[in-house]
């Protein structure tokens, strides 16, 4: 006896619909690591800003409007900057929006790495 139309195709059925989430997750995963890098990338070009601006200046802007810029990670929230010592702290918030968690993306540029006017 032949097994029936249905009979075949319910055992695709149930692995197409397990696969799915895996794809989802993939995708998912891919997303995050793009808009990790693209935050790296854009933190390093707010960090050239900042050397640019420090050796017009003498000093390293406190905050983005010294720049004449807003700066939004690839998750909607503003880029940090702290300016401490000599050294500007530029980070995101990353995925979850929310400042001092583990997934937090960080970079740091130093001062001393550009010379003031004059120097």
């Amino acid at each position: 006896m032949k097994p029936s139309f249905a009979a075949l195709l319910l055992p695709l059925l149930l692995v197409a619909a397990c696969a799915k989430p895996a794809d989802e997750a993939n995708k998912s995963t891919k997303v995050g690591k793009a808009r990790a890098f693209k935050a790296e990338q854009d933190m390093l070009h707010l960090r050239r800003e900042c050397e640019q601006y420090q050796a017009l200046h003498g000093e390293l802007p406190t905050d983005w409007d010294a720049l004449g810029k807003t700066t939004t990670d690839p998750w909607g929230t503003q880029y940090a900057l702290d300016v401490d010592d000599g050294y500007a702290d530029i980070y995101s918030a990353g995925p979850d929006g929310l400042f001092d968690t583990v997934d937090d993306v960080r970079a740091l540029a130093d001062s001393r790495s550009v010379a003031a006017p004059g120097g």
